[in-house]
C-alpha cells in the first residue's frame, strides 16, 4: 500500500491542476445590422427579440479534442458600417438597449441538446454606449456543441432603435483538455 501513495499523489496533482494546461480560443462574431425605425424608435416600440440573426461562429478547433470547453467571454461593439449622414454627435450607439441575452443552440436538432442560456447583459441606457461586456452564465461543457455545431440566439430588450445599428463581436472560449 504504501508504494501505491506516489501514485495516488500523482493522480491527485494531476487530476487537481488540470487548469493548468488550459488555454483559450477567441472567434470573431460576423457583424450583424439590427433594423431600425424613427417612428417605432419615437413611439418607444419595444424591440423584436429575433431583431438579430442567428450568429454562426466559426472556431479554430485545432488542438481542441477530448476535454470540456466552457465560454469565457462575449463582448459585441457597435461598427461604422450603419452610421449615415444623418447620425450627427459620433453617430449611432446602443441607448435603445436595456438588456441582452445569449442562448446557445445546438445547429443539429437530432443532437438532443438543450438550448443554454449562455451570457447576459443588464444595463441603462446611457449616451455613447457603443460596446457591451456580458456577464457569462454558469460555465458549461460546450463541448458536445461543438462537436454537433451551435449558433449563438442574441435577444435584445429594449425599445426599437431610431435607425440601423451595425454591431461585431468577440467570444472567448477555455479549453481545457483534462
Amino acid at each position: 500500500m504504501v508504494r501505491k501513495a506516489p501514485y495516488m499523489f500523482a493522480w491527485v496533482l494531476l487530476v487537481g491542476c488540470g487548469d493548468v494546461f488550459a488555454f483559450p480560443v477567441e472567434a470573431s462574431v460576423d457583424e450583424f445590422t439590427v433594423p431600425g425605425d424613427p417612428v417605432l424608435n419615437h413611439d418607444r416600440s419595444p424591440i423584436s427579440a429575433d431583431a438579430v440573426p442567428p450568429i454562426e461562429i466559426a472556431i479554430p478547433t485545432s488542438g481542441i479534442s477530448g476535454g470540456s470547453v466552457s465560454l469565457a467571454a462575449l463582448e459585441f461593439e457597435r461598427t461604422d458600417t450603419a452610421l449615415t449622414a444623418d447620425d450627427d454627435d459620433g453617430g449611432d450607439d446602443l441607448t435603445f438597449l436595456t438588456g441582452l441575452e445569449v442562448f446557445l443552440e445546438s445547429s443539429d436538432p437530432a443532437a438532443g441538446l438543450p438550448t443554454l442560456l449562455v451570457a447576459h447583459w443588464t444595463g441603462a441606457p446611457t449616451r455613447e454606449l457603443t460596446g457591451l461586456e456580458l456577464n457569462v452564465e454558469d460555465q458549461y461543457d460546450l463541448s458536445p456543441y461543438l462537436a454537433a455545431g451551435f449558433r449563438l440566439l442574441v435577444r435584445p430588450r429594449g425599445v426599437v432603435p431610431y435607425d440601423d445599428v451595425s454591431l461585431k463581436g468577440t467570444v472567448r472560449f477555455i479549453v481545457n483538455p483534462l
